[in-house]
């Protein structure tokens, strides 16, 4: 066998912290969720506390205004399922039973509890690449402002932004500390994106598979999207590439776009105006 890159080292990570943030949350309307706050911390959390967590310090990333949250401590991912086993039941499941549902209702309106694994330790191995610091997965969902369905697509743009292409939530973007979503509502042509792509003139453009109608436009068709960080403008697809999916663009020299096609020997040209 070959011998790895002296860039690597042979470590043992078994006294790397284990330490296991699970996210306990409940969705409700936002104009309850301060006095909720109150009523969670007087009678929910003394409960929890005696059922054996610890709540985290943390104060976690910041969530949609219609999500109470909050973080609970476990020494590994062994102790999440001992307390699991304890109770018969996940965190969100054991807290409704902690709680009186009519009782929160008629105070609240309707509240549903809900909990997920927020950060845990990375998988164990035995090659890291040489450096200090410690390596955490963490997992954001829609109480973070997250698209609830499924996601197409990826992208990172210059100013180091995050933006997901959902399949029904528009186009997602996350600078590293919120969401913001931008759907049919804020003229992107269609809620499922399938591509995205920022030109040299750090326009972004969104694509997807869809063939349906443009308000803009009037009529119906395959649509892309190009966004200059302030408005949506629609370009319309070529009749002999309707049904056919953008699986990649490339910028030319001239600035002119080439866009390849899941589908069909057929390559499209955007100089700028058409």
């Amino acid at each position: 066998m070959a011998l790895l890159s002296s860039s690597l080292l042979l470590i043992n990570l078994a006294h790397a912290e284990d330490t296991v943030l699970i996210r306990l949350g409940a969705w409700l309307a936002p104009e309850h969720i301060d006095a909720f706050a109150t009523y969670y911390d007087q009678h929910i959390s003394p409960q929890l506390r005696a059922s054996g967590i610890e709540l985290s310090e943390s104060p976690g990333r910041a969530t949609v205004d219609s999500v109470f949250s909050r973080l609970y401590r476990f020494d590994s991912m062994d102790a999440l399922a001992a307390y699991k086993q304890q109770h018969g039941k996940d965190l969100a499941a054991f807290t409704t039973s902690l709680t009186d549902s009519l009782q929160m209702t008629q105070r609240f309106g309707p509240v549903r509890f809900f909990s997920h694994i927020y950060e845990e330790p990375a998988p164990a191995q035995e090659h890291q690449v040489a450096g200090p610091g410690r390596y955490q997965w963490r997992s954001y969902d829609a109480s973070d402002g997250m698209a609830n369905s499924s996601l197409m697509t990826l992208y990172q743009d210059r100013q180091g932004n995050m933006w997901f292409g959902s399949q029904g939530s528009g186009a997602i973007r996350f600078d590293g500390q919120t969401f913001r979503a931008y759907t049919t509502e804020d003229g992107l042509h269609s809620d499922e994106i399938t591509s995205i792509y920022q030109d040299s003139r750090n326009h972004l453009w969104f694509f997807s598979d869809k063939y349906e109608f443009s308000m803009a436009e009037g009529k119906s068709g395959q649509y892309a999207s190009r966004f200059d960080g302030q408005t949506f403008e629609h370009f319309s697809v070529p009749d002999a590439l309707d049904d056919r999916v953008v699986s990649t663009v490339f910028e030319d020299r001239e600035q002119q776009l080439w866009f390849g096609f899941q589908s069909g020997n057929l390559i499209s040209r955007f100089d700028g105006h058409q």
